[in-house]
């Protein structure tokens, strides 16, 4: 066998395991995802770069219960909180229980008690299967340009940029 028949079959057999290891990676990442609607919704959504005590979004139960993007959390069941960290170890995930957040809006303060509800398959789905798809299209991408021109060194460069893209 010659060097570039040889050079070749590595080649093949390269983009071969990238292909298989990206979409073993969206499917771990698609199990996931169903695994994550038992997990406890505590009603919103926080952006750290705006901080951790302002709601960010709500999700159906938080709105449900009054909370609004933009209140300011005060305390969370009457304990104030400095980190995420701390946060998160104040919430009370039992499914059928209460969270109680004291907040701040517009000036006045209140307390709104936000039941704890699992996310269930519509919102995991709404926040995430577009990450998946998107992985998928940009793996897709990369496949089908390498196949065009393949053993090339910019179909390879793309080919690894979009698998890259895909598992991001």
């Amino acid at each position: 066998e010659t060097g570039a028949g040889f050079g070749r079959r590595i080649q093949r057999v390269a983009f071969a395991s990238i292909v298989v290891g990206a979409l073993l990676f969206e499917g771990v990442y698609a199990l996931h995802l169903l695994r994550w609607t038992d997990a406890p919704d505590r009603g919103f959504i926080l952006n750290v770069e705006i901080g951790i005590h302002q709601v960010a979004q709500t999700r159906p139960v938080g709105e449900e219960a009054g909370l609004r993007a933009g209140d300011r959390i005060l305390t969370v069941n009457g304990h104030e909180y400095a980190t995420f960290r701390e946060l998160l170890g104040l919430l009370d995930l039992t499914p059928g229980r209460h969270n109680v957040y004291e907040i701040e809006r517009k000036g006045e303060r209140r307390e709104i008690p936000v039941p704890v509800r699992p996310l269930g398959l519509e919102i995991v789905l709404k926040h995430n299967l577009p990450t998946l798809v998107l992985g998928l299209l940009f793996l897709g991408m990369g496949v089908l340009v390498f196949l065009m021109k393949p053993y090339e060194g910019p179909s390879w460069a793309f080919f690894l940029l979009a698998t890259l893209g895909c598992t991001l």
